[in-house]
């Protein structure tokens, strides 16, 4: 008994690229093209009444792009997986693709065993992250935790520094008004919005989390 054909729905607004996509995802084995569109309006009107298990995606286009359309297949269609192609190698768009509902990114200058990779990673598992759409994640997730960290940094007074630095060597409210020179409940109500800002719970989970961004540093 034959394996049934993966069937794809590709979504491109210039025609003569959509041509050659059809072309090369029909020439693999086990794939077919079962519908075509050329802006994210009529690919969504497709997909309610075509029967498919991918679908693949320009990233611009007219009418509705690419990440406004992942993001609707996303809510309605969710049992399908969303490739998304373009021609920009752009980190913050493969970003915004990925955490709309996208489950894997491909430029359209890709080789065409990466394309049939792809499409046979997403039907399996869901997902395919290629080192590209890996790198992308990783830096923008980088560049969201020194924002993070700066935004950290300029909240917190040379007080609540002081008493961090307390907190990590096991003094108590008391013992730290003692050396601060200051009331217990003062201590107190700055250690409630430090963990207030660091969305921490328990002293453990606010030292640590102060040692992680660089505000204070154990003494060994």
């Amino acid at each position: 008994m034959s394996k049934e054909k993966i069937r794809v729905v590709l979504a491109e607004d210039q025609q003569l690229i959509r041509a050659a996509l059809v072309n090369l995802i029909n020439s693999l084995i086990g794939v077919v093209v079962v519908a075509e569109a050329s802006d994210g309006v009529e690919l969504l009107n497709i997909l309610d009444t075509t029967p498919c298990d991918i679908v693949i995606t320009d990233i611009r286009m007219p009418k509705m792009d690419g990440i406004e359309a992942v993001g609707k297949i996303a809510e309605y269609h969710p049992e399908l997986g969303v490739i998304g192609l373009s021609q920009y190698d752009d980190n913050d768009i493969i970003v915004e693709f990925i955490r709309a509902g996208g489950r894997a990114f491909l430029l359209k200058n890709a080789d065409p065993t990466e394309v049939e990779l792809a499409i046979e990673k997403v039907h399996e598992t869901g997902q395919y992250l290629n080192q590209k759409v890996s790198q992308s994640l990783f830096q923008n997730s980088f560049r969201a935790r020194r924002r993070r960290k700066s935004s950290l940094l300029s909240g917190v007074t040379e007080r609540e520094v002081e008493i961090l630095n307390l907190l990590s060597k096991e003094h108590t409210a008391v013992e730290m008004a003692e050396k601060l020179n200051i009331s217990s409940r003062t201590v107190e109500k700055h250690i409630s919005h430090l963990h207030q800002k660091f969305e921490t719970k328990k002293t453990i989970g606010l030292v640590l989390c102060a040692i992680r961004e660089g505000i204070i540093q154990i003494e060994m």
